[in-house]
């Protein structure tokens, strides 16, 4: 929720932010009317296929999510931490608090860098490969939807109806909602199976956070140090 959230928010307010300095302050053209137009079209989830393309961007999180963890748990196995530490070269040109400081932002970060890059080539490298075998695919991915919604209106001078900025809404809500739906079941998939749990016990999983969500609603929302209730 709380992703689902700051994407759209704080890419909305980059894509305002974005369009006011070029359009107000440097009077350049970023995009014309007919691309703004063209980006409120694709927001569509009736006439564009904007949520086929979501779930694309889905199956990217998902195995940027796989990558990531590929890394750190390299970094742990193979201890890198004090391979960092130890390292002759490092030891003769850095201080000792400086090379465990590079050794600990390794180890913390090297996990969401990998992920977050390879998300990164996933998505820009999809509409190309489209584009270059003649198929349909592209990318649809809640922050950047909500970027292009502020990039458009912006053009438009916010001169859109409001049955169009209710549909770009809403186009926006289910295009996040593929994004996270096909990322988080291809996971838990993944986490049942590596466990060895059938997936006949998805359902009692699924009453037990059913009933965790009567106990406490806000959870699920807003993250919290109470105690966990035991639901089970």
């Amino acid at each position: 929720f709380i992703a689902f959230v700051g994407n759209v928010f704080f890419a909305f307010l980059v894509g305002v932010g974005i369009i006011f300095v070029l359009n107000q302050v440097l009077d350049a053209n970023f995009i014309d009317a007919t691309k703004a137009n063209k980006l409120i079209q694709e927001l569509n989830p009736v006439t564009s296929p904007a949520l086929f393309h979501a779930a694309i961007a889905g199956f990217y999180l998902f195995i940027s999510g796989l990558i990531s963890g590929n890394y750190i748990n390299n970094t742990i196995y193979h201890n890198v931490f004090e391979r960092i530490k130890n390292q002759p070269f490092l030891n003769k040109i850095l201080s000792k608090n400086s090379i465990e400081s590079l050794a600990s932002f390794y180890t913390k970060k090297i996990g969401g860098i990998s992920g977050n890059f390879w998300f990164g080539i996933f998505l820009g490298s999809t509409g190309i490969i489209g584009a270059f075998l003649g198929l349909p695919i592209d990318i649809r991915h809640i922050a950047f939807a909500a970027g292009n919604l502020a990039l458009a209106l912006g053009t438009l001078n916010y001169a859109v109806s409001m049955n169009t900025l209710f549909i770009s809404i809403l186009g926006i809500g289910l295009i996040g909602f593929i994004n996270f739906i096909v990322s988080f079941t291809l996971s838990l998939i993944l986490a049942l199976r590596s466990r060895q749990i059938p997936l006949s016990q998805l359902t009692q999983m699924l009453k037990a956070i059913w009933l965790y969500f009567t106990i406490r609603p806000f959870e699920f929302f807003f993250p919290t140090n109470v105690n966990r209730t035991k639901c089970v």
